[in-house]
């Protein structure tokens, strides 16, 4: 009887991952994903209205560095971007934000993470991370998500999508790090953020 005065939409968090979205769910999730970000960049005094900001893809490249607060050289996905994972059965980290990295000029919102480097023949795990832990904060002092990204080895399209979108406000550094599996010692993954970067318009790109 109490699980049907439950409010769901009440509960603080619903961490974790959805799988089997169809191409309407993600359309939708995208464009809920822009509105937030668009919304959260105008508050943050990014630009004064939509007309005046630009939304595209998060790129390594661009907006995020290494564990070492190295800059990215490459447009690229592995994790980690220097070296291999080298310890097993704990966090790792694998990307961060940093006002060089420009996050002072920028709000991300992600909602999903899709395997690549892998193909319809593939045989064997794709995934050397049981885990993907999400942080926010200097040294990553608050635990935002943890998503158990295993399924990714189980399913057709190789992707995820959040449960909650992950919102980072202008000026948040974000962490964000892996959990190596027990066999992964100088091993690496290759997943894509799935997410947005709301930034001024002609900051990165003019349309």
């Amino acid at each position: 009887m109490k699980k049907e005065m439950v409010n769901v939409s009440a509960v603080g968090l619903q961490g974790g991952i959805y799988a089997g979205f169809t191409p309407i769910d993600v359309r939708s999730l995208e464009d809920s994903v822009i509105r937030y970000g668009v919304a959260q960049a105008i508050l943050d005094n990014i630009a004064q209205s939509e007309d005046m900001l630009a939304v595209r893809d998060i790129l390594p490249d661009k907006d995020l560095q290494d564990q070492n607060a190295v800059a990215i050289t490459k447009r690229e996905w592995r994790q980690p971007w220097s070296g291999s994972y080298n310890k097993e059965e704990a966090e790792v980290q694998i990307y961060q934000t940093n006002i060089n990295s420009k996050n002072t000029q920028k709000v991300f919102v992600v909602f999903g993470l899709r395997a690549t480097n892998t193909g319809p023949a593939r045989t064997t795990t794709a995934l050397n991370t049981s885990a993907v832990v999400w942080k926010r904060g200097t040294a990553g002092t608050k635990l935002i998500d943890i998503w158990q990204i295993e399924l990714l080895d189980t399913i057709d399209q190789q992707v995820v999508y959040a449960r909650t979108p992950l919102l980072f406000k202008r000026n948040d550094d974000m962490s964000i790090y892996a959990y190596p599996k027990t066999n992964a010692s100088g091993s690496s993954d290759n997943l894509i953020i799935l997410g947005k970067c709301i930034e001024a318009l002609g900051a990165t790109v003019t349309g």
